[in-house]
């Protein structure tokens, strides 16, 4: 009993949960969660190709079509057609993709809002170190030297990069990006520990990391 209870008490000094759960998307793929504070994270990037009223998201004809002449073009890519790394890394969304009414995350979750992610990076103690215990830790899949990198929060960042509206994908190995729900994003680099609040264009694909809705 004494031991368990060192335990727990070690366990919220590195601000992880006792418990992890699964959630599964509409596409079926099925993803782990993770509690840090009193919210809860999905602990992947999001795969899933359709809505969840089961309509296709859609990509474009060719990976690195340029769409900076469309109009609230609603599209998901994996990274330079690499479908072998969509299990690590997830799949790139467009801003209009994820604010569609028909929802992207599994029922009972939903994209975080700026509050939610800043209620985050408060909890592990601010921007310029929250970076670093959100990020996986070591080089196998971070650039080096991977600055700071403790995964102390379980969150597991990968640096699964994005792709720029013009069709170039950039920042793998090096960057991971999320959108939060009013457009703008957060960035993790390999060379700091910060994490970075971004202005991105609306229809640059960028990953998504889903948040439970009670939080």
């Amino acid at each position: 009993m004494k031991f368990i209870f060192i335990a727990l008490i070690l366990l919220r000094l590195f601000n992880v949960s006792i418990a992890q759960n699964t959630i599964s998307d509409v596409d079926g793929n099925v993803y782990n969660t993770i509690q840090i504070g009193d919210q809860v994270w999905m602990k992947e990037n999001l795969r899933t190709t359709r809505y969840n009223n089961g309509d296709n998201i859609g990509t474009t004809v060719h990976g690195n079509k340029d769409i900076n002449e469309e109009n609230s073009p609603k599209y998901v890519w994996e990274y330079t057609g690499k479908e072998n790394n969509i299990n690590a890394y997830g799949r790139l969304y467009t801003w209009y993709a994820i604010t569609d009414s028909r929802s992207l995350c599994p029922c009972g979750w939903h994209v975080p809002n700026e509050a939610e992610w800043l209620k985050l990076v408060r909890y592990l103690g601010g921007e310029s170190i929250a970076g670093g215990k959100l990020k996986k830790e070591g080089t196998t899949d971070w650039y080096s030297p991977n600055v700071g990198a403790t995964n102390e929060s379980g969150f597991s960042a990968l640096p699964g990069g994005g792709r720029l509206s013009n069709g170039v994908f950039n920042d793998y190995g090096n960057g991971a990006i999320w959108w939060n729900a009013e457009g703008s994003g957060y960035y993790l680099n390999y060379s700091d520990a910060y994490i970075h609040k971004w202005g991105f264009v609306k229809s640059s694909g960028l990953s998504v990391r889903c948040v439970r809705d009670d939080n």
